[in-house]
């Protein structure tokens, strides 16, 4: 049953763009890892007290694998424990600032760039996406216009004159530099550098360092600087603002970059990459509880677990190491790094409780109509040997 929730979360990458909800190592740790002793568990499971009831297997309809079976574990339970998994993951990246609605088309570049989003009038992203086109708006020198715009900045390091950062950090935004004070964090650009390198200094404080200034020199003279404001060259890789990536979905004008719930002035991709580590690790801890469930379920084929019993020492066991095995990962700081896990919240593990309920209540009502209507559509249709 596990094999759908693994799957699904690749399938809504590949369509729809979502950023990844579970990775293949945590798809590992569920097949090598928790799912191993469960499963062998079953082996020593006590007969059903009406297996002598029960007419013989029949040897030309009822196959190891048949119909009832697949149904039964992909699209009943399988469904089952991907809708925990998807709502699990939702859940923890909305606590993170991501809502669902700007997810979709921003999975090719989560990892590699700071999304950026448009806001309505109460704050709420409305589009989002990871930088502009080629950009021929002969604007783009104006103030606010390359942070405003929706374009990246410039990738190629601190040492960098146009990118909001320094070595010591983001530039920020100096209050006494007054109306110049985003132009000359944002709006850095060859025609700003032309406009400005006349007169470097704003009430006794200066736009640019020394450094910046030999790099604007240096940088202003490369490829398409003129036409773009900005230098960029396919040789050596470097990417200026007006210029982003095909893969990704493009920001739209008067887009902020979008983290930890609010928009911001400058990029934190760190920040993004570990909201979803931690939404990656609640969906595979999702996979752990709806396992609890699907385990006990497949105790029996028509009797209720509460006739049945837990008498079963290796099941208990089984479900006690799944349970610490994925403590051990999620909490273990050594194994976050090697499984790209992180800490969760406690809170974090409860978002699949309700599924689990859900599906061992399922099941039982399923069993115990089966047993009131034996040789009926119930049981033609669902029920599995």
């Amino acid at each position: 049953t596990s094999n759908i929730p693994e799957i699904a979360p690749f399938l809504c990458y590949i369509t729809v763009g979502l950023p990844l909800p579970i990775s293949t190592v945590l798809i590992l740790c569920v097949d090598l890892g928790t799912d191993m002793v469960p499963a062998i568990s079953l082996a020593y499971e006590e007969k059903e007290s009406d297996i002598m009831d029960r007419p013989p297997r029949n040897a030309a309809t009822d196959r190891l694998v048949n119909r009832r079976l697949i149904s039964f574990a992909y699209l009943q339970i399988g469904v089952m424990q991907a809708l925990a998994g998807f709502y699990t993951y939702f859940m923890v990246l909305n606590d993170y600032g991501y809502a669902p609605r700007i997810l979709m088309q921003q999975g090719l570049g989560w990892d590699y760039s700071s999304l950026m989003c448009v806001l309505d009038d109460a704050g709420t992203p409305l589009r989002c996406g990871y930088g502009c086109e080629t950009v021929e708006d002969p604007g783009l020198s104006e103030k606010w216009a390359p942070c405003q715009a929706g374009c990246e900045a410039p990738t190629i390091g601190f040492g960098n004159p146009f990118t909001e950062f320094t070595d010591a950090g983001f530039r920020g935004f100096n209050s006494s530099l007054g109306d110049n004070a985003t132009e000359a964090t944002c709006g850095r650009s060859c025609a700003w550098y032309e406009a400005n390198k006349a007169n470097p200094m704003v009430v006794g404080t200066p736009l640019m360092t020394e450094a910046d200034v030999a790099m604007f020199e240096a940088t202003c003279a490369g490829v398409n600087a003129s036409m773009l404001g900005f230098p960029y060259s396919e040789t050596d890789g470097s990417v200026n603002r007006g210029q982003a990536f095909g893969i990704r979905k493009t920001a739209d004008p008067g887009a902020f970059y979008w983290w930890n719930g609010q928009q911001q002035y400058f990029p934190n991709n760190a920040y993004q990459s570990n909201a979803l580590r931690y939404a990656q690790t609640s969906y595979f801890v999702s996979i752990i509880v709806v396992q609890w469930a699907d385990l006990l379920i497949a105790k029996t084929r028509k009797l209720s677990i509460f006739e049945q019993g837990m008498r079963n020492g290796f099941m208990n066991f089984g479900l006690c190491f799944e349970t610490v095995l994925g403590i051990l990962l999620v909490y273990l700081p050594f194994l976050n790094s090697v499984f790209s896990t992180r800490p969760l919240y406690v809170l974090h593990w409860f978002p699949g409780v309700p599924w689990s309920i859900l599906i061992f209540v399922y099941d039982e009502i399923r069993k115990m109509l089966i047993r009131q209507n034996p040789g009926g559509w119930l049981e033609e249709h669902t029920y599995w040997q």
